[in-house]
């Protein structure tokens, strides 16, 4: 098989990208090893806490997981606003386009606002 310079260069792409997916996955850390009684009982503080006393215990056994979820953990680890230094995650964030978005939301939904509060007053 003759290689040309187009598929020598998908090839080289290929091994880079599988190159770096491996790294990735080799730069982070085990999942952490989660009691699910040592997790129940912390949700059981949490349901008696003061910060949850405006739930009530049919919502918060509603939506209360059965087990720990260890990718939830990793997650929280790797969350960019830790990572980044604040201007940086800022101007990722924020650009024209996504402040014109939000007037042009605001415009549109404005009147909707003032018509929904009348009916309630």
């Amino acid at each position: 098989m003759r290689l040309t310079p187009f598929s020598t260069l998908s090839l080289l792409s290929v091994a880079v990208g599988i190159s770096l997916a491996t790294t990735a996955q080799a730069a982070q850390p085990p999942a952490p090893d989660l009691s699910n009684s040592e997790f129940q009982q912390c949700l059981d503080n949490l349901k008696n806490s003061s910060k949850f006393s405006g739930v009530d215990g049919y919502t918060f056994n509603n939506y209360r997981p059965s087990q720990p979820d260890p990718s939830v953990i990793q997650s929280l680890n790797y969350q960019p606003e830790f990572q980044k230094d604040v201007w940086d995650y800022l101007s990722a964030l924020v650009d024209k386009e996504r402040v014109e978005d939000g007037i042009r939301a605001k415009r549109q939904w404005a009147l909707h606002y003032v018509k929904s509060n009348r009916v309630m007053a």
